[in-house]
């Protein structure tokens, strides 16, 4: 594993959050200045190949990185954008078993206002009532 590769690698097992490409590029750029946008995208692309990462795909937003391999779902809040995991049981198990298919795989994302915004809106509401 090249030293750049380690680099990224050790951000995405370091956050806690599940991070862009762009914030791994500007997190590595700090402690490697010589790295280059495109290794740090080449880089999550292999990794993502090879199960190292996962990819969590967001429709009209930025994908994420994810470094827990294990399946499971995510919400992100509507307001903020705050990316967070969900396990829901054995769903894909429910699934299968209702529907008489075999799922390979899946990518669950519930849309929804996550409780910080929802507590900030009811602030909000009562100061200006």
């Amino acid at each position: 594993m090249t030293k750049q590769r380690e680099l990224i690698y050790s951000i995405i097992q370091d956050s806690c959050e599940h991070l862009t490409a762009n914030e791994i590029y500007l997190k590595a750029k700090e402690l490697m200045p010589s790295i280059a946008c495109g290794t740090v995208y080449r880089n999550l692309d292999l990794m993502v190949k090879a199960n190292e990462i996962r990819l969590v795909e967001i429709s009209n937003n930025s994908n994420r990185y994810d470094k827990t391999l294990i399946q499971h779902e995510h919400y992100i809040c509507d307001e903020c954008g705050r990316l967070e995991d969900v396990h829901i049981g054995d769903l894909k198990r429910a699934i299968e078993r209702n529907s008489n298919i075999k799922v390979k795989s899946y990518n669950l994302i519930i849309h929804c206002i996550c409780s910080d915004c929802l507590n900030k809106k009811e602030r909000e509401k009562i100061k200006w009532n």
